[in-house]
């Protein structure tokens, strides 16, 4: 998604930008001016116009400033530089615009913050969310909004940390104004944290920096209605811009508060989908979101189907199917799939701003990934994955999830049902990444599990700590007492490659042979074992006809036929 906001904000800037109106003075750092530095007015500070750079002692942008230090920029080329041999590397840095120009933005739209300013190496930064304020290194961004209470003022923080592949120094953060007539741009400003003592002959380039407002039309849905004519007579089959209201050719789609009440964690709004003529009965709705588009909601909204007609209880179907729409969650989003709502994974980026942001499945939810997909969740910590009871992950053939952020089991009641749960197949790997965490989250600390089955795919918890393994429970098929009862051959009839399947209770080592009805061996070999389902695959280039498998494990021999298909 980097890439496709950076075209995005590429496309906005001069001629592009909303209103042609800048919010922030100097977006390229240089525009430079000599001034007494404001902690100590004996020493001069070289400054882009607009901004301060300074350190805080407790890491958070606005917290006591590091008043021993004056730190100065300095004047290369197009792009100025700051020598971080002057900075305390214990303490984080920042970078903050003191001159916000337009500060009102327009309600419900969407407006895109970023920052682009690079280390000369990014082994240097501290990543991830893991650091006070919930960000390490990455970009701050804070938008005033009218309290609850009438007369107040409240705010709301989005947060989009630098990536972890030390080569894009992007940071960039999609926010989706709310209602409001009067919400401003009130903070922008950019954090480094260090994960170096020394840092004599590093620097920090300052390439640009911007706030914009996307010049496309949004795409606004406070609802989901498919029409009559996407019933194929089983199921509505429906693309996102036949369901919503817009214009076709506009990206970008917002999912709107349309309550009446404060948005708020206790006041959600909810987006329910239904079909143009309600029914009686309950209806598979299939919401499929393709390409070159992006999905976003406002704080507190909610996604669901809507009640079947005549009933206060029995909803319709929704299922999500994402093949390729880019999907930017801010830091205050907490997206709830709830027992017949569900994600189905096929393509494109979730994005999340911040530690926070969260898509959440229970009772009986399901997020699926579509068979031959990769899902690469929470890449650099940000963002939570919440499970609750009866949550599900279903992985397709050969599809593989990577977790690398805080996984959330939700333990809202003590009870044998209150449990979340993922069939790891053959050609599955599920993978917890070095940032990533699994914890339990209620009313008490006791009971929900993340409960995986062992059946054939692999899982890689190496990234989590010790505690935290201790909340994955591993369920392995039961082993039979005799060996052939624990092997499989399938497909049998075998094409070109023997595949076969063996049950262990142990993990160990197997010989096998495989051999002809004269007895010739034609294939053999020894293979590594774990407890649970292994599979494995081995050419098979033999004539067609009837042969044998024969496995030696634990101290126990069977052989088993099978038919070679010409």
């Amino acid at each position: 998604m980097k890439k496709l906001y950076a075209l995005l904000l590429a496309s906005c800037f001069g001629l592009f930008a909303l209103h042609a109106q800048p919010y922030l003075a100097n977006i390229y750092y240089n525009d430079l001016e000599s001034r007494p530095c404001p902690y100590d007015e004996s020493e001069t500070v070289l400054w882009p116009v607009g901004w301060e750079v300074y350190q805080t002692t407790n890491g958070l942008w606005n917290g006591p400033v590091d008043s021993t230090r004056c730190i100065t920029v300095e004047a290369d080329g197009f792009n100025p530089t700051i020598d971080l041999g002057q900075i305390d590397p214990d303490l984080s840095l920042f970078i903050r615009s003191t001159d916000i120009l337009n500060a009102l933005l327009i309600p419900n739209h969407i407006y895109l913050s970023a920052s682009d300013v690079q280390p000369n190496t990014g082994s240097i930064l501290k990543l991830g969310t893991g650091c006070p304020g919930g960000l390490c290194s990455g970009l701050i961004t804070r938008i005033n909004i009218p309290a609850e209470i009438p007369g107040e003022r409240s705010h709301r923080t989005y947060k989009a940390g630098i990536g972890g592949d030390n080569v894009d120094f992007y940071a960039e953060s999609c926010i989706a104004t709310e209602r409001f007539e009067d919400q401003f741009l009130e903070t922008f400003v950019i954090k480094f944290t260090f994960d170096e003592e020394d840092l004599s002959g590093q620097v920090l380039r300052l390439f640009f920096s911007d706030f914009v407002g996307i010049y496309d039309e949004v795409s606004l849905f406070p609802e989901l209605v498919f029409p009559d004519w996407s019933f194929d007579g089983d199921s509505y089959d429906a693309a996102i811009e036949e369901v919503v209201d817009g214009e076709p050719w506009a990206p970008n789609y917002l999912g709107v508060y349309a309550d009446t009440t404060y948005p708020s964690v206790d006041q959600p709004s909810f987006i329910e989908a239904q079909p143009e003529t309600n029914t009686t009965t309950p209806q598979e709705l299939n919401l499929y979101a393709g390409e070159y588009s992006n999905l976003r909601f406002q704080p507190f909204t909610q996604v669901r189907g809507a009640l079947v007609e005549g009933s206060d209880s029995v909803r319709h179907e929704l299922n999500i199917i994402n093949e390729g729409m880019d999907w930017c969650l801010g830091v205050i989003i907490d997206l709830v799939f709830d027992g017949s709502t569900n994600l189905i994974y096929g393509g494109g980026h979730l994005d999340f701003g911040g530690e926070t942001a969260c898509l959440m499945f229970l009772n009986g939810s399901e997020l699926e990934v579509q068979p031959g997909i990769d899902l690469h969740y929470g890449a650099d910590g940000d963002g939570l994955l919440g499970l609750g009871k009866g949550g599900q992950i279903v992985l397709g053939k050969d599809s593989r999830l990577f977790i690398n952020n805080r996984v959330v089991l939700w333990n809202h009641e003590v009870s044998p049902d209150n449990q979340t749960y993922i069939d790891l197949q053959p050609g599955n790997h599920l993978e917890f990444g070095p940032l990533s965490r699994l914890e339990r989250v209620g009313v008490q600390e006791t009971g929900i599990l993340l409960n995986v089955y062992m059946n054939g795919g692999t899982l890689d918890d190496s990234g989590l700590s010790p505690e935290d393994r201790l909340l994955i429970n591993r369920i392995y098929p039961d082993v039979a007492p005799r060996l052939l009862d624990n092997i499989s051959i399938f497909p049998n009839p075998v094409g070109a490659e023997l595949q076969w399947a063996y049950v262990a209770d142990i993990a160990g080592t197997v010989q096998w042979s495989c051999h002809n009805a004269l007895g010739k061996v034609v294939r053999e070999g020894a293979a590594s074992v774990s407890r649970g389902r292994n599979i494995f695959t081995a050419p098979l280039e033999v004539p067609s006809g009837v042969y044998y498998l024969t496995i030696e494990a634990a101290g126990k021999r069977g052989t088993l036929p099978f038919v070679k298909a010409p």
